[in-house]
């Protein structure tokens, strides 16, 4: 009786052995209960108005940038630049 009360500890690995799934068949089960979720589930009102106004704002910042770009690539043409507009 001179170990009672003493413990041993020793290094183990635990390991979970399974079937692995096609990848289909996981996204297919992981959009039946509702993944991916999105970050916005996370946000507040406020912040998800505000988002939406900056992404409005660089879209229409976006196609003005464009129309400004064809509008000088147009005027260096008329002008015989040698420039080559660039798409």
């Amino acid at each position: 009786m001179g170990n009672v009360g003493t413990t041993t500890t020793f290094p183990a690995e635990l390991c979970t052995m399974g079937i692995p799934k096609d990848p289909w068949d996981f996204l297919a089960r992981a959009t039946e209960v509702g993944r991916p979720r999105s970050l916005a589930i996370h946000l507040n009102e406020e912040v998800t108005t505000m988002l939406q106004l900056i992404f409005r704002w660089l879209a229409l910042a976006g196609k003005r940038t464009c129309s400004i770009s064809d509008e000088v690539d147009k005027q260096m043409q008329s002008a015989g630049s040698p420039r080559k507009a660039v798409a």
